[in-house]
């Protein structure tokens, strides 16, 4: 049985037994409505009675052919009749509306407030842990890389390692198509009263292999630009900061920016849009080796060649038919092999650090391991963004549970007329759905409330 025989009632198309059913109850009022008028003329019961049977005549004939008559319209007729029944409700209900536009008012701008709450907090949510990145290339395959160590009974997850580690994870791995890495941080860029201090993404050669992006001008930077001890001097531009400060001109490609202390080259434009992994585009991209010798680490040589400098997000991409439990387990014992490598370089490294392990999260930061450090606030953001708009639907339920109170008469004389309880619920539901809908007009007019005939719902 439907836990809600109310809407089933509303919505269904009648069988044959409602039909009959109709009937009977049809035929026995207006049979004892007969009976009642009769013996308000002076007869008494028996003969009011024997009168009113003379009157109907052969009543079980009666109902047969008027069940008969029920059961010979078609599916399409009853379908018909109740579409007929919804539009004369929706009427009814703009041209309650247009009556009370005070009400209508109400009711719009509250949930207009509650909907623009709601769809501001989910645009939030979805972009930190659902949608991917922009031109990231087979999503479902990517993933970041994060470090797991435990240190006196504590597993902790480390997101950043070392340009040494990924060196180690690319020699030792089988399960990935590519194992990139990258880093964003601010740099000064632009020279004199121009500089500003704007993100600028170090990213290594092969991590642009990760998207379907292609440059607009230009290109990328390629491994032999990504190498040491070269540490080629090559940028390429965000599209928002060549449209911003380099006023869109196409022949910027071979023109010199500053960024930090030094003097890049541009070579490319990225596409619009382009973010790698981050949320927020970067002005400028530039190769990881030329990032170690960047404004972060001051010039220090040590940021591309020691394992104790942690500062590039992994980012790999499985190959295809590879599981990540198998990719997991291919990458954590690489790993493994990379922290006793540390240990060669570093012996002080402390001995209590055990169990090292790989894990491969979502490309969105906010659902990795580390979830409590961007998660947290973001399920926190959005729980708060939740409670507004049940406030707002509160709110709009109140001002139409108001509205029926003051109708209380109205439905009476609806009822008494003989209208089903089916009916005037579809009828109130057509009203609350129409109150909700009132923003949108036709541009020349409320041409809906209008209806030539004025027949009211029923």
């Amino acid at each position: 049985m439907s836990p809600f025989p109310g809407f089933r009632r509303m919505f269904r198309i009648h069988r044959p037994e409602d039909a009959a059913k109709m009937v009977d109850d049809e035929l026995r009022f207006h049979f004892q409505m007969t009976i009642e008028a009769l013996m308000a003329e002076g007869l008494d019961a028996a003969a009011a009675r024997a009168e009113a049977e003379r009157r109907f005549g052969d009543i079980d004939a009666t109902r047969e052919g008027l069940t008969a008559l029920d059961r010979a319209r078609t599916i399409g007729e009853r379908r018909g009749e109740w579409w007929a029944g919804l539009v004369q409700d929706l009427r009814y209900a703009l041209r309650g509306l247009r009556l009370r536009p005070g009400f209508a008012a109400a009711v719009t701008l509250t949930l207009g407030l509650g909907i623009g709450a709601n769809a501001t907090m989910f645009g939030i949510v979805d972009r930190l842990l659902l949608r991917p990145p922009a031109y990231l290339a087979r999503p479902a395959d990517v993933h970041l890389t994060y470090f797991a160590r435990t240190f006196d009974g504590v597993e902790r997850f480390q997101l950043h390692t070392s340009v040494p580690r990924l060196r180690d994870l690319q020699r030792w791995t089988r399960s990935f198509d590519e194992i990139a890495a990258y880093s964003s941080s601010p740099w000064a860029v632009g020279a004199g009263a121009d500089a500003q201090e704007l993100s600028v993404m170090s990213a290594s050669a092969n991590f642009w292999q990760l998207f379907d992006a292609r440059p607009v001008l230009g290109r990328f930077f390629d491994a032999e630009d990504d190498s040491l001890p070269e540490r080629s001097r090559v940028v390429v531009v965000g599209y928002g900061y060549w449209q911003s400060h380099l006023g869109g001109r196409r022949d910027v490609v071979g023109d010199e920016l500053r960024l930090g202390r030094h003097v890049y080259t541009i070579i490319g434009v990225a596409p619009a849009g382009f973010a790698g992994l981050d949320l927020e585009v970067p002005a400028a991209f530039v190769p990881l080796t030329a990032g170690a010798y960047g404004e972060e680490f001051g010039g220090d040589t040590r940021a591309a060649t020691s394992y104790g400098y942690g500062w590039l997000a992994v980012v790999v991409r499985r190959r295809p038919g590879v599981s990540i439990e198998a990719a997991t387990a291919d990458l954590s014992s690489a790993f493994v092999r990379s922290f006793e490598a540390r240990r060669v370089e570093q012996p002080s490294l402390p001995a209590e650090v055990v169990r090292p392990h790989a894990v491969l999260g979502p490309v969105q930061r906010a659902g990795g391991p580390n979830w409590f450090e961007h998660g947290q606030s973001v399920a926190v953001a959005a729980g708060c963004g939740r409670c507004r708009p049940a406030h707002r639907l509160r709110n709009v339920g109140n001002l139409l549970l108001a509205r029926t109170i003051g109708r209380r008469r109205e439905i009476a004389v609806r009822l008494a007329l003989g209208v089903s309880r089916a009916r005037l619920l579809r009828q109130i539901l057509v009203e609350a759905s129409c109150s909700r809908c009132r923003s949108f007009r036709h541009p020349a007019g409320p041409v809906w409330w209008w209806h030539p005939g004025g027949h009211s719902s029923d």
